[in-house]
């Protein structure tokens, strides 16, 4: 799961937005047990924020990270 939202977040970062969002929302939709929220929490939150730190390069960023908090919630 942790290599998939990886996957998410790398396809949202080479520009194929919607692809990436949808694909983030169907895993994120699996994670229905906050046992399961360390693989977020294993650097794939980190790097959404990272990228998140130039949201004119990477479109949609802002909109993986705000799920991925959401989810933490």
């Amino acid at each position: 799961t942790q290599e998939k939202l990886y996957i998410a977040i790398g396809t949202i970062a080479l520009g194929q937005k919607q692809d990436g969002l949808q694909n983030l929302q169907d895993i994120l939709s699996t994670l229905t047990h906050p046992s399961r929220f360390g693989v977020i929490r294993g650097g794939v939150l980190e790097s959404a924020e990272l990228l998140a730190r130039y949201p004119a390069q990477f479109p949609g960023i802002d909109q993986a990270l705000a799920m991925l908090k959401q989810t933490l919630q």
